[in-house]
């Protein structure tokens, strides 16, 4: 079982420079794009790294302990050390309790975060070509060679972030530490797995073409305007990096917006090239593009683990499961007690 244990990791990696594919209908060569389109895909990664390390507030020591001490007890039952995962979910439960007394609203809390960077900077006909290989591939069945193609083609950061739901997963432990305590051992694990699925894995897609067009059109603003030349110059790699972003299919939920930009840099172009009054054009741009960034910020995808109303009705189902029995029990020590009495009597 995988443990969640490691703390803001940022897994970057970075794909810049040159890769060279084959397929059947022929070469496929991928290369570096403009230096300056680069440069602002590196500024641009750099700002949404550090937006999310701000953004993302880790749980409390108190938590981290006992997701630890849930772990190390799942361990220490697959060793048949009873005693040692008794005293692991002991002081789980007080982690928790300690957290919880803190804060008793919590409900989901991220444990870890992960960011993974794939850039890949290539011309619009190239990713085009890219495309109808693949397609014509497919039609062969030739799948796995068309994944091959297609696996190369992203240009995004990955924000994947795991959480802790406070008011579930704490009482899967519970339930185990109670089993546990009744020499239950398979009850006892079965709770913690079930603790386990309770964690909740959401992804955020940044499109890296979205925030480099977003650079790049900052970059254009603070120019002189008697630099036309480099203006439209970053204009076009803009409009460009736009452009990519729907070839490699990131603008299904936000086509409008894409959209809306794209109207606007031309727009803007057209006016560098004449009257060039450009200030006002620039500040709604600009205004646009941070709307569009905090909107895909918010396009969370929940992936893994069951969403929160899954894990809640597995802990409900572990809690009721607990009650049946301890009513059978007290049932049981009603029956003997009664006969007890009856052999008293007699």
């Amino acid at each position: 079982m995988k443990k969640f244990i490691s703390v803001s990791t940022i897994a970057a990696a970075l794909v810049l420079g040159s890769l060279s594919l084959q397929a059947k209908s022929g070469d496929l060569q991928l290369h570096v794009n403009q230096s300056q389109v680069k440069n602002a895909s590196q500024s641009a990664v750099k700002k949404e790294i550090a937006f999310q390390k701000a953004a993302v507030k880790l749980a409390s020591k108190e938590i981290m302990k006992g997701l630890q001490k849930t772990i190390q007890a799942i361990d220490a039952l697959g060793k048949e050390k009873t005693k040692d995962a008794q005293a692991a979910l002991e002081e789980a439960t007080k982690s928790f309790e300690s957290a919880l007394k803190v804060e008793p609203a919590l409900k989901l809390v991220p444990v870890e975060t992960n960011i993974q960077l794939y850039s890949i900077d290539v011309p619009l006909k190239t990713i085009d070509k890219a495309v109808n290989i693949a397609i014509s591939l497919l039609k062969d069945h030739e799948v796995q060679t068309a994944t091959a193609i297609l696996e190369p083609l992203k240009d995004e950061i990955d924000i994947d972030t795991m959480y802790i739901p406070m008011d579930l997963y704490p009482v899967a432990t519970q339930t185990a530490l109670k089993a546990l305590k009744k020499g239950d051992k398979k009850a006892a694990l079965a709770a913690l797995v079930t603790a386990m699925d309770t964690m909740v894995h959401t992804r955020v897609v940044m499109p890296l073409g979205l925030l480099t067009a977003q650079d790049l059109v900052t970059a254009a603003s603070r120019l002189d305007k008697s630099k036309k030349k480099e203006v439209l110059s970053l204009l076009d790699a803009a409009s460009e990096e736009l452009a990519k972003a729907r070839e490699l299919g990131y603008v299904k939920k936000h086509n409008a917006e894409y959209a809306s930009l794209e109207r606007q840099i031309k727009a803007l172009k057209k006016e560098v090239k004449g009257k060039n009054i450009v200030a006002k054009l620039y500040e709604k741009l600009k205004k646009d593009f941070e709307s569009l960034v905090h909107k895909t910020r918010n396009d969370t995808i929940t992936i893994g683990s069951p969403a929160q109303q899954k894990a809640e009705e597995k802990v409900m189902e572990f809690e009721k499961k607990e009650g049946q029995r301890a009513l059978k029990e007290r049932q049981e020590f009603l029956k003997e007690a009664q006969q007890d009495k009856s052999k008293t009597v007699k």
